[in-house]
C-alpha cells in the first residue's frame, strides 16, 4: 500500500511539473527583412518591426586574418549579399 501511495505522489509531482514549463516558438522576422554587419564580423539578420525577436547571424568564410569588413551590399540582379 506504501508503495502505490508513493508511486501516486511521484506520479503527481511529475505531471504537475510538466504543466508549469512554457515553450515559447521563435519568432520569425516581422516587417522587412534587413541585414548589417556584428563586431565580430558575422552578417545578422533581422526584422525591422522586431528586430531582437529575429535575430540571427552568421558567420563569413574568406576573411583573412586582420581584415575588417566595413560593409555589405544587396546585388540588384539577383539580390544576394
Amino acid at each position: 500500500m506504501k508503495n502505490t501511495a508513493l508511486l501516486a505522489l511521484v506520479s503527481t509531482l511529475a505531471l504537475t511539473a510538466c504543466n508549469q514549463s512554457t515553450v515559447t516558438a521563435p519568432v520569425a522576422p516581422a516587417g522587412q527583412v534587413a541585414y548589417g554587419l556584428t563586431t565580430t564580423g558575422k552578417v545578422a539578420t533581422f526584422g525591422l518591426h522586431n528586430p531582437a525577436a529575429g535575430l540571427t547571424s552568421v558567420a563569413i568564410n574568406g576573411v583573412a586574418s586582420g581584415e575588417t569588413l566595413v560593409d555589405i551590399d544587396m546585388r540588384n540582379t539577383d539580390t544576394m549579399l
